[in-house]
This record gives structure tokens, C-alpha cells and sequence, in this order.
């Protein structure tokens, strides 16, 4: 609890102006030691640079083209939905999944590593960005998008998906056989254990309910709150964070996520028919990363049989994002040798 009874840190940022650009400081208050090991554990520095690093990427126009400047292609999926992607670098044949709530434009950085040694899709998955979104919504449908991006680059290519696009990535690998040539998946977040709380049997209605009512950034609450386990005391510091809005935007997709996760996420073990994979499998865990995510990741590999599982040394959840450098180089030499 902080000095001002709120369960938050109170933090102060200020801006100064230095040459053609500024200098950001941060402060925050802690009332005793035991608030500021709670920041520590949070990792909250590292949260306030990578809010700042997203706020300096609106701010520079080289990275962010004016609008209608970017041009993406689109495919047509099996049911007639127009899907949007991006296509890059040359090489092995490479498909980035984006995780929920949000566009191809997040995994950009990796893209951009990846490019370097593969011929790389990024896309905007259903609900998000320039892909369309018919309803209902079923998961199925996401797996012949992918199939679909697939035969754009000859046939076969490898995933890669880090946190919740590591079930979609999985489900495709095992629906499309020999399209698929192999996997990288950062941080699946398998709940298999009574190590952290399950994810609420109702989430998915209480989400779909939620957005129906126009509350999307209620919903994102509810998501980051229940589903994910951040504390409550770290919420605050989300919501002031830019991508905040983005998030609320494409709220309506966390029960689209769901529904793959459904039966993975529920404290039991993993289910040992649902997926049929021969293709070889890299599932990568943060160093510093919470100790249920490494369960779940050894629990992949018992029940499947080329699966490694392999760690990112000094980083946490948010590498797939934030460290798009070291992921590629893991990702290339699982997947090239």
C-alpha cells in the first residue's frame, strides 16, 4: 500500500528540453523498504522504459509513416475473409504470430531481426488492424488464415508467436501437418499447476459481455486483472501508458484468445490429444521470467515429441516485444542450426 492509500506508487515525469529532443525523468515514492522490493519485483523500471521507448516510436515520424503511407498486401482466407500481412527479408519461410490486442505493427522489432535470415510474414490477425472480423468468431477459422499466408510463401514455413499466440501457433502447426516446419514459442502462459491461479472458468462471457456493454476498457482491466495476474497496483501505470487505448480497442478480441486457451490455462494438466505435431518445437523461457511459465513449458515437452525446451538468459516475458534481438538469435539458431 503506498503513502497515499491507494495501492499505487505515485510517480512524477517530467520533460525537459534538450537540443533537438528532451530529457525524461521518473520519479516515484515508496512509503518503506517492503513497497519498494514490491516495485523491484514488479519490475517497474523496466516498465517505464519500455512505456517510453513506445511513446519515442509515436514521437519519431521514421517509424511511424504518415497515415495511409504504409501499404500491406492482403490474401483471401477460406471463407472469404481479407486478411492483412506484410511481407519481408529473404530466406526460410517464417510466419509471426501477434499476440491479443493488438496488429502486426507489434512484432515489428522481431520482424525486423528475423529479416535478416528469413523471408518473414507479419500480419493482422481477425479483429485487429486491416483484417476483417466476421462473426461468430471461431478459432478454426485463424488456423486457414495461416494456412493461407503459408501458401503465399511457397507452401511451408515455420511459427513463431510469443505469450497467447503460442496456443494458436501450436493449434495450426498440428491442423496443417507438414506446412508447418517448425516452431518458436516464447513464454506459453500454461497454467498447469496449483503454482498460480487458474484463469476464470466465466472469463470468456464476462469479456464478450463487457465489450457488448461498450466498457472495452473495462474489459482490458479484467484481463490484465484476472486472466493475466498483474497486480493492482501496477494497473494504474497501464492505463496511463499509451498502448492502453490500443488495447481497449481491440478488447473484443481477449475472448477471442480464450477460446483457443480453453483447457490450457485451467490448473490441470495439459491434454495429451489434442495436439499431433512431429515438426521440431522450441519452447523458450525468460531467465527472469515467474517460475509457472517453465512448468508449463517442460510440461509441453512431456507430452510431445520434439519439443526443447530452452531459456532466454536475463529476460522475462516481455522479450518477445522488448529484446526482439536475442529472440531472433535464438529463434534462428533453433530453426537453421
Amino acid at each position: 500500500m503506498a503513502a497515499d492509500g491507494t495501492g499505487t506508487f505515485p510517480t512524477g515525469v517530467n520533460f525537459a528540453a534538450a537540443g533537438t529532443g528532451c530529457t525524461v525523468d521518473v520519479a516515484a515514492s515508496f512509503p518503506d523498504g517492503a513497497a519498494l522490493q514490491r516495485a523491484v519485483e514488479l519490475q517497474m523500471a523496466d516498465g517505464y522504459a519500455e512505456a517510453l521507448e513506445r511513446l519515442a516510436s509515436l514521437l519519431n515520424p521514421q517509424d511511424n509513416p504518415a497515415e495511409g503511407e504504409e501499404t500491406m498486401s492482403t490474401v483471401t482466407s477460406t471463407d472469404g475473409t481479407t486478411i492483412a500481412y506484410e511481407q519481408t527479408g529473404s530466406g526460410p519461410a517464417i510466419v509471426v504470430l501477434s499476440n491479443v490486442a493488438e496488429d502486426h505493427t507489434a512484432v515489428a522489432g522481431l520482424v525486423t531481426a528475423l529479416a535478416k535470415n528469413f523471408t518473414v510474414i507479419s500480419f493482422d490477425r481477425r479483429g485487429r488492424g486491416a483484417s476483417g472480423d466476421p462473426q461468430p468468431y471461431d478459432p478454426a477459422r485463424e488456423i486457414e488464415d495461416i494456412s493461407a499466408l503459408i501458401d503465399v510463401l511457397g507452401g511451408s514455413a515455420a511459427l513463431a508467436g510469443g505469450s497467447g499466440a503460442c496456443g494458436l501457433a501450436l493449434d495450426a502447426a498440428s491442423a496443417l501437418g507438414d506446412k508447418v516446419s517448425g516452431l518458436y514459442l516464447y513464454e506459453p502462459p500454461f497454467i498447469v499447476d496449483g503454482s498460480r491461479p487458474p484463469v476464470p472458468a466465466e472469463s470468456v462471457e464476462h469479456l464478450e459481455a463487457l465489450v457488448a456493454a461498450g466498457k472495452r476498457s473495462e474489459a482490458s482491466e479484467y484481463f490484465m486483472a484476472e486472466v493475466v495476474g498483474v497486480p493492482a497496483e501496477y494497473l494504474p501505470m497501464m492505463k496511463a501508458d499509451p498502448s492502453w487505448e490500443q488495447m481497449a480497442a481491440y478488447a473484443h478480441t481477449y475472448a477471442y484468445e480464450l477460446r483457443i486457451w480453453r483447457g490450457l490455462q485451467d490448473g490441470t494438466p495439459l491434454p495429451t490429444d489434442r495436439w499431433t505435431i512431429d515438426a521440431p518445437i522450441a519452447v523458450a523461457v525468460g531467465g527472469n521470467g515467474e517460475a509457472f511459465m517453465r512448468t508449463g513449458a517442460e510440461a509441453l515437452a512431456a507430452i510431445l515429441p520434439n519439443v526443447t525446451v530452452l531459456t532466454l538468459a536475463d529476460h522475462d516475458h516481455g522479450a518477445f516485444w522488448a529484446a526482439p534481438d536475442p529472440v531472433a538469435e535464438q529463434a534462428r539458431t533453433f530453426l537453421l542450426g
